[in-house]
Protein backbone atom coordinates (compact mmCIF):
# COMPACT_ATOMS: atom_id res chain seq x y z
CA UNK A 1 0.00 0.00 0.00
CA UNK A 2 2.88 2.35 0.75
CA UNK A 3 4.29 1.80 -2.74
CA UNK A 4 0.90 2.58 -4.29
CA UNK A 5 0.68 5.86 -2.36
CA UNK A 6 4.26 6.79 -3.27
CA UNK A 7 3.64 5.94 -6.94
CA UNK A 8 0.42 7.96 -7.06
CA UNK A 9 2.17 10.92 -5.46
CA UNK A 10 4.98 10.75 -8.01
CA UNK A 11 2.42 10.66 -10.84
CA UNK A 12 0.60 13.75 -9.56
CA UNK A 13 3.86 15.64 -9.00
CA UNK A 14 5.25 14.65 -12.42
CA UNK A 15 2.11 15.76 -14.27
CA UNK A 16 2.30 19.11 -12.52
CA UNK A 17 -1.13 20.24 -13.65
CA UNK A 18 -4.44 20.37 -11.82
CA UNK A 19 -7.07 17.96 -13.05
CA UNK A 20 -9.40 20.57 -14.45
CA UNK A 21 -12.12 19.85 -16.95
CA UNK A 22 -10.13 21.49 -19.74
CA UNK A 23 -7.00 19.46 -18.93
CA UNK A 24 -8.92 16.20 -19.06
CA UNK A 25 -10.94 17.01 -22.18
CA UNK A 26 -7.82 18.21 -24.01
CA UNK A 27 -6.03 14.89 -23.46
CA UNK A 28 -6.02 12.21 -26.15
CA UNK A 29 -8.20 9.84 -24.10
CA UNK A 30 -10.49 12.66 -22.91
CA UNK A 31 -9.63 11.89 -19.29
CA UNK A 32 -10.57 8.19 -19.38
CA UNK A 33 -6.94 7.17 -18.76
CA UNK A 34 -6.65 9.44 -15.75
CA UNK A 35 -9.98 8.45 -14.23
CA UNK A 36 -9.39 4.71 -14.71
CA UNK A 37 -6.00 5.08 -13.05
CA UNK A 38 -7.35 7.11 -10.15
CA UNK A 39 -10.23 4.71 -9.47
CA UNK A 40 -7.79 1.79 -9.66
CA UNK A 41 -5.54 3.46 -7.08
CA UNK A 42 -8.49 4.16 -4.77
CA UNK A 43 -9.73 0.56 -5.00
CA UNK A 44 -6.21 -0.70 -4.34
CA UNK A 45 -5.88 1.45 -1.22
CA UNK A 46 -9.30 0.21 -0.04
CA UNK A 47 -8.16 -3.42 -0.01
CA UNK A 48 -6.15 -3.31 3.25
CA UNK A 49 -8.84 -1.13 4.82
CA UNK A 50 -11.43 -3.76 3.93
CA UNK A 51 -9.26 -6.38 5.63
CA UNK A 52 -9.97 -4.70 8.94
CA UNK A 53 -13.67 -5.58 8.60
CA UNK A 54 -13.10 -9.12 7.37
CA UNK A 55 -14.70 -11.17 10.13
CA UNK A 56 -17.15 -8.73 11.63
CA UNK A 57 -14.89 -7.24 14.29
CA UNK A 58 -17.57 -6.63 16.92
CA UNK A 59 -19.87 -9.48 15.95
CA UNK A 60 -20.46 -12.12 18.63
CA UNK A 61 -23.00 -14.36 16.89
CA UNK A 62 -21.18 -16.99 14.74
CA UNK A 63 -23.89 -16.94 12.04
CA UNK A 64 -23.72 -13.18 11.68
CA UNK A 65 -19.94 -13.34 11.74
CA UNK A 66 -19.97 -15.89 8.90
CA UNK A 67 -22.48 -13.80 6.91
CA UNK A 68 -20.27 -10.75 7.40
CA UNK A 69 -17.27 -12.71 6.16
CA UNK A 70 -19.17 -13.92 3.07
CA UNK A 71 -20.25 -10.37 2.18
CA UNK A 72 -16.70 -9.17 2.77
CA UNK A 73 -15.36 -11.92 0.50
CA UNK A 74 -17.55 -10.74 -2.41
CA UNK A 75 -16.75 -7.05 -1.87
CA UNK A 76 -13.03 -7.84 -1.58
CA UNK A 77 -13.09 -9.81 -4.83
CA UNK A 78 -15.09 -7.21 -6.76
CA UNK A 79 -12.83 -4.38 -5.58
CA UNK A 80 -9.65 -6.34 -6.29
CA UNK A 81 -10.57 -7.54 -9.76
CA UNK A 82 -12.03 -4.13 -10.66
CA UNK A 83 -8.79 -2.44 -9.58
CA UNK A 84 -6.78 -4.88 -11.69
CA UNK A 85 -9.00 -4.46 -14.76
CA UNK A 86 -8.99 -0.66 -14.47
CA UNK A 87 -5.21 -0.64 -14.04
CA UNK A 88 -4.77 -2.68 -17.24
CA UNK A 89 -7.13 -0.34 -19.10
CA UNK A 90 -5.30 2.73 -17.71
CA UNK A 91 -1.93 1.35 -18.83
CA UNK A 92 -3.22 0.59 -22.34
CA UNK A 93 -4.79 4.04 -22.64
CA UNK A 94 -1.63 5.64 -21.21
CA UNK A 95 0.47 3.96 -23.90
CA UNK A 96 -1.94 5.21 -26.56
CA UNK A 97 -1.87 8.71 -25.11
CA UNK A 98 1.93 8.69 -24.96
CA UNK A 99 2.22 7.46 -28.56
CA UNK A 100 -0.22 10.12 -29.74
CA UNK A 101 1.42 13.03 -27.92
CA UNK A 102 5.03 12.01 -28.73
CA UNK A 103 4.54 12.08 -32.50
Amino acid sequence: MILVIISATIIFVKVGQPWTGSYLTDSYTKGVHQICGLVSIILTILQPLLAMTRNGINEKDPKNKERCHNVWHVVHGVCGYSALLLAIIAVALGIEEYNYTST
